[in-house]
């Protein structure tokens, strides 16, 4: 499991140590990445909340998007695993 955001290399550091977080975030600071996976919401430029499931080739088994709830995003994943 990585998560990736915008949000700055310090800050996920921080965000990872005072969650206790057991996975790795990755800075998207040119969001890059949000852009590939369709991320961003067009007219305001701000990143969506959407989490992927990747199968053992890397391909998406599963999309769950929610703006306002992290922890329905982990129990969608579990389910679709």
């Amino acid at each position: 499991m990585v998560g990736i955001s915008q949000d700055t290399i310090d800050s996920h550091h921080k965000f990872k140590k005072e969650n206790k977080l057991p996975f790795e975030l990755l800075s998207d600071s040119k969001g890059k990445i949000a852009k590939l996976y369709k991320a961003t919401i067009p007219v305001i430029g701000m990143n969506r909340r959407i989490t992927y499931l990747l199968d053992k080739e890397l391909k998406i088994k599963a999309v769950y998007e929610n703006m306002f709830s992290a922890d329905s995003h982990v129990k969608e994943m579990i389910a679709s695993m």
